[in-house]
């Protein structure tokens, strides 16, 4: 847990200069159409926490993410992404724990509809991911629409390439995820509100054709205040729609996808 120490001192220095209300983020998982307008800033940290494969397994992976608004329809953003995970080692009966710098990455949405001016919101969205041996591609189609005055709905296409670079001679792994992701928040109070979200997840290894397809759906709770706003979700992994090849016999998908996922998701006005 030694990630945690200057996860909270950047927490707490952030804290000292927020000033102006952030901007909306009712999901951590679920992106809406919203953008910042043009020279504003927002630091944003997120937190997801993943537990529960066949064997022993769980992994917290932090994003540090700073974004401004470009004009008032186009954002940006930069992020630095770590990991930590523990893994349970079967042929000794330990558990390996492993911390690693996962790579930088740069995002871009461009608003082309506003869901508060038109009949509903539309924004693509793209982000690139480089590491040593790794780069990601992933590409969104944001769609959300508000029903009456308290009701957000969001919808989320994702597609993922992802290249792993091996050494020679053998090949580039590649793979291609596509992703459904929905949510929906209810504004109870002013500065609270509350919903779900679920996801639906689908790896396409390059070759091979789909491996499985798994689902999950949990409750969503949120809060913000002027300055600064907190978002949770909790997702449990509900029965497959395409069980995994390597594991027949099970309804759910333990050897790529974790039981349950939490991400708490933390964001601050500059």
């Amino acid at each position: 847990m030694h990630f945690l120490k200057p996860l909270l001192v950047t927490l707490f220095i952030f804290s000292l200069f927020v000033h102006v209300r952030a901007d909306e983020r009712p999901f951590p998982y679920t992106y809406t159409s919203d953008v910042l307008k043009k020279s504003m800033r927002d630091f944003e940290i997120h937190t997801n926490f993943r537990v529960g494969r066949e064997n022993f397994y769980s992994r917290i992976e932090n994003r540090l993410e700073y974004e401004f608004g470009v004009t008032d329809k186009f954002q940006a953003a930069f992020y630095l992404n770590f990991q930590n995970s523990t893994s349970e080692n079967t042929a000794n009966n330990s558990y390996d724990s492993k911390f690693e710098f996962k790579g930088i990455s740069t995002e871009f949405i461009y608003q082309l509809s506003n869901k508060y001016t038109n009949s509903f919101g539309f924004a693509p969205y793209m982000e690139l991911t480089l590491n040593t041996r790794e780069v990601e591609l992933e590409t969104k189609l944001i769609l959300d629409k508000k029903i009456g005055r308290s009701f957000t709905l969001a919808l989320n296409l994702n597609a993922e390439y992802e290249w792993e670079y091996n050494p020679l001679p053998e090949k580039t792994e590649k793979e291609l995820e596509l992703d459904i992701l929905l949510g929906g928040s209810y504004q109870a109070t002013n500065n609270f509100a509350f919903g779900f979200e679920a996801r639906n997840h689908n790896p396409i290894p390059d070759g091979k054709g789909l491996e499985y397809s798994s689902l999950f759906l949990g409750p969503n709770v949120n809060y913000r205040s002027e300055n600064w706003y907190a978002t949770l979700t909790w997702l449990h992994q509900l029965p497959a729609l395409k069980k995994s090849e390597d594991m027949p016999n099970s309804n759910i998908i333990l050897d790529g996808q974790e039981r349950n996922t939490v991400k708490l998701l933390l964001g601050f006005s500059l």
